[in-house]
């Protein structure tokens, strides 16, 4: 590519910056993914001036936390202005990447190739018009590497400062950060003379770094933060002694499978043809290759695990129904979908095959000479890797994001030092860089087109509709934005389990069962293939009901169109269960409900708009010989009011049992909404049937005075 010749590296870099910029346009008050929890992380400490870490980040964050600040405290508090600091992270990240790959190889159109692939690289593109951490804390590693190994190659006391304050911020950003300081130490010992004051001196950047992490956890213990922020040793440890070798095997095989992918233009560009010397190395590469795609293929089957790279598109969508794989667009077919894996295993072998090339050149690292320090700068590339590979491994959580600085200094370490790429494949890699550049400023844009029109959509329902945000299932940033409830139980047909409270209206990607469309908003496509549309829905209020409407009748006979419900007498009611209807024992009608090992919840439901004084009854009919089970009556948390009734038996029929709970709301309950529900806490098989809720004002001698 002749543009990489002529223009200097980092101008070519900048003029693509900002052209993506004007692309994506990353302006808009909403939050992406995770980072509204980054984001508060920052606005406590402009409005606050108190360092505060929720429950959400699981890394050590605070170094990120400040350099938002910086910009917000400079140009004014947002997240579009967050989302620039990490677009300056994102640019400066690349950068420092160019200038370690000019350390390895003399070929500067490789280096520049190099750094475009890391730019494009989808993950990392569509990450950067985020405030998310993993663009800041590959920035923050690779400046801290650039630096540590221009002091390898001439020693001076500037890169040997910069490097270790860098060292220290890509601690402070994810604790996987300490690696760095900690290669730079054993690449010094190596380097220099077996001296106390040469192991001192490469030490001190790594112990130092340890002391201000080990410091940092301490003031989270006896600090005002939560101590809970952040996971230690103890976390890893535990996740690791929970998982059997499957487990590793395919998780290894994806990490391995994600570098084949992302690297694929490089490595495509880089092939030199060339036929085994002998019939023998042929057999034993051929032999080695198919050793390789078998065991590649076998440990395919959760490629890729996605989060920023959604089927055909970047993201996540986080609303009721994307979330479970419905509605979503565009969407390419399943065996499409899953085909990645082959261009992945393609790039995998590859990258396979040169490895051992490239391993052999670090042989003369222990060796003084003219090209230790290039020797060396790699051998701490290795080690890097070696370690990613092993975290990402071993890690009990796993995302595809998770692997940006792998791919990074995977890339890096597969440079040649002074060989040219040539000849077709590399017009070929190319190629796909150019795909991989196309599909990542569609697809980043269309996310954030799509999420500004949902935010849209959601601010006019709050604004002109005048509906509170704990009415509304927005989608995950929207309720974890606004904190509008408590976690709820993981339920495709229940309540989205990030903090809504009521999902009386829903922002979706589609049609829902029992839900009505009230508003629609197209989303504007960047290309034909993105058809998106935000659709704004609503349902008869569940549980709003007056005392006329009283009492409610349900007798698990008749199923909602969404089956895990229950309908009633009254249409805004429905009764939540686990596939439970059963014809084994019946009390009255065709079926009843059997709570068994594994669905022990059964007719739930909420009741509305209660008040002080209420008299609720509840009665239902019970099969069950360790009288065991029963009705529930409590508050949202069960923690101020909370009755469960097992004991009380009103009458009885052909082994069927009637309990009946009777409970009085409180004067001044705190709350507008009850849950009823039954509950088998037992082994023991129980049925219900025949359930019946009465609410009553309270008698006019009781009465609230207003």
């Amino acid at each position: 590519m002749p543009m990489l010749k002529r223009i200097p590296f980092p101008a070519l870099l900048a003029l693509l910056w900002m052209a993506s910029i004007l692309i994506v346009n990353p302006i808009g008050e909403f939050p992406l993914n995770d980072d509204w929890a980054f984001a508060k992380g920052v606005y406590n400490l402009v409005e606050k001036q108190q360092l505060i870490l929720g429950d959400w980040p699981a890394i050590t964050l605070v170094a990120q936390l400040f350099w938002g600040a910086l910009f917000c405290k400079i140009f004014g508090l947002s997240l579009t202005v967050l989302r620039i600091s990490t677009l300056i992270s994102s640019f400066l990240g690349v950068i420092a990447f160019y200038g370690i790959a000019r350390q390895i190889t003399k070929n500067k159109e490789i280096a520049a190739l190099a750094g475009l692939i890391l730019f494009f690289n989808p993950l990392y593109f569509s990450l950067s018009f985020t405030f998310m951490t993993n663009v800041h804390f590959l920035c923050a590693c690779l400046l801290s590497f650039w630096f540590f190994s221009k002091n390898l190659e001439r020693p001076n006391i500037k890169f040997w400062i910069l490097g270790t304050i860098l060292g220290i911020v890509t601690t402070l950003i994810r604790q996987s950060g300490l690696v760095i300081p900690f290669v730079f130490m054993l690449l010094g010992w190596i380097q220099g003379k077996r001296t106390i004051g040469n192991i001192v001196k490469h030490s001190i950047p790594f112990i130092t770094t340890v002391v201000i992490y080990l410091l940092y956890m301490r003031w989270l213990e006896v600090g005002t933060a939560n101590p809970q922020a952040v996971r230690g040793v103890g976390d890893l440890m535990s996740g690791i002694f929970a998982n059997n070798l499957n487990y590793y095997f395919y998780r290894t095989v994806s990490v391995l499978l994600y570098v084949g992918f992302f690297l694929l233009p490089f490595l495509i560009a880089s092939i030199i043809p060339k036929l085994p010397a002998s019939r023998r190395s042929w057999l034993i590469q051929g032999g080695i290759g198919v050793a390789l795609i078998v065991v590649l293929y076998l440990g395919s089957v959760f490629f890729p695990i996605g989060n920023i790279f959604y089927n055909f598109g970047l993201g996540p969508k986080l609303l009721k129904d994307t979330y479970w794989g419905d509605n979503i667009t565009p969407q390419l077919p399943e065996t499409l979908w899953k085909g990645l894996s082959y261009p992945a295993i393609l790039g995998t072998l590859i990258y396979c095959f040169k490895f051992p090339w490239d391993l052999g050149a670090l042989k003369a690292s222990f060796s003084p000479g003219p090209t230790q320090a290039q020797r060396l700068i790699r051998l701490g590339i290795l080690m890097i890797v070696g370690v990613y590979i092993g975290f990402l491994s071993i890690s009990p959580y796993f995302f595809d994001r998770y692997t940006l600085p792998l791919l990074a200094f995977a890339l890096l370490f597969i440079l040649p030092v002074t060989r040219k790429f040539s000849g077709s494949y590399k017009k070929i890699g190319y190629g796909i860089l150019f795909l991989y550049a196309v599909f990542s400023l569609v697809g980043t844009h269309h996310y954030l087109s799509w999420n500004r029109t949902r935010w849209v959509a959601l601010t006019q329902l709050m604004e002109e509709k005048g509906i509170e945000p704990t009415h509304i299932d927005g989608g995950f940033e929207f309720n974890a934005w606004l904190e509008t409830g408590p976690f709820n139980k993981e339920d495709k047909h229940g309540k989205s389990w990030w903090f809504v409270v009521e999902d009386d209206y829903v922002a979706a990607s589609g049609r829902l069962a029992d839900f009505e469309v009230r508003e629609t908003y197209p989303v504007k496509a960047a290309w034909p293939f993105h058809r998106d549309t935000i659709f704004i829905l609503w349902h008869m209020v569940d549980g709003m009901t007056t005392y006329e409407n009283y009492p409610i009748i349900c007798g698990a006979e008749n199923l909602a169109p969404d089956p895990y419900y229950f309908t009633s007498n009254l249409p805004q009611i429905k009764f939540h269960h686990e596939l439970a209807q059963s014809d084994q024992r019946v009390r009255s009608g065709q079926y009843a409900m059997a709570l068994t090992e594994g669905k022990e919840y059964g007719f739930s439901t909420v009741l509305k708009d209660i008040r002080p004084g209420d008299q609720i009854s509840i009665r239902v009919w019970r099969w069950d010989e360790s009288k065991s089970s029963g009705v529930v009556l409590s508050d949202q948390e069960g923690a101020n009011f909370y009755y469960f009734e097992k004991v009380n038996v009103i009458q009885e029929q052909g082994g069927w049992q009637q309990l009946e709970l009777k409970a009085e709301i409180p004067a001044d309950p705190g709350f507008s909404t009850i849950g009823v529900y039954v509950w088998n806490p037992v082994k023991v098989d129980a049925w219900f049937d025949d359930l019946e809720i009465d609410r009553k004002p309270a008698p006019v001698n009781k009465e609230i005075e207003e």
